[in-house]
């Protein structure tokens, strides 16, 4: 793997959990906002991002070898 493919995939894997932790984050807010389970539903949302996260990564990891 060269340099350029190796810093591309770097960067894909940043965009895939912040962007995961982003949207888990915000739905979550959104989510305790209409129930007023504050924190609950946020962390919940979180965790739910993190490991979407690294399930895709493992996917993308999978398709590369």
């Amino acid at each position: 793997m060269g340099p350029v493919k190796a810093a591309a995939l770097a960067l894909e894997f940043g965009f895939i959990v912040g962007g995961a932790v982003t949207i888990g984050v915000l739905l979550g807010r959104y989510l305790d906002g209409m129930f007023g389970t504050e924190p609950f539903i946020l962390l919940g949302g979180l965790l739910g991002g993190l490991g979407l996260s690294f399930y895709v990564m493992y996917l993308i990891y999978q398709w590369q070898k």
